[in-house]
């Protein structure tokens, strides 16, 4: 073996692909969006429950015992392994509570091909 085929060989390993694959980040962001969105979902859904549950007991329709969206909101963040960096915040759960609006739609307006794009394709 020659030091010309050594040479050949550091040069082959030190030209293969480094680091993360290409768009890996953004698979992994748009990733973590989508379990917020569906632990902010869930955490919704479950609290409307217990709200639903609760309402008339003890004289006092709607009363839910104090703590319980915020161990509702610790057990979705733990189950749908949502990032520290994700708050879901108590508010946005009670004001969707309140409209009966439990789960979040996409954000702007509506593409007006949505309609005939199922035709289309």
């Amino acid at each position: 073996m020659s030091s010309s085929d050594t040479e050949m060989e550091d040069t082959t390993e030190s030209q293969s692909k480094k680091g993360r694959p290409k768009g890996t980040t953004i698979k992994k962001i748009h990733n973590e969006k989508i379990r917020f969105i569906n632990a902010t979902n869930y955490v919704a859904q479950t609290f409307y429950a217990m709200k639903s549950e609760c309402d008339g007991k003890q004289g006092r329709p709607h009363k839910v015992p104090r703590g319980t969206l915020a161990n509702i909101i610790n057990d979705a963040t733990q189950k749908f392994n949502v990032p520290k960096s994700y708050k879901i915040k108590e508010r946005t759960i009670r004001s969707r509570v309140n409209r009966n609006h439990l789960h979040a739609n996409q954000r702007g307006k509506a593409s007006p091909m949505a309609n005939i794009e199922d035709v289309l394709l």
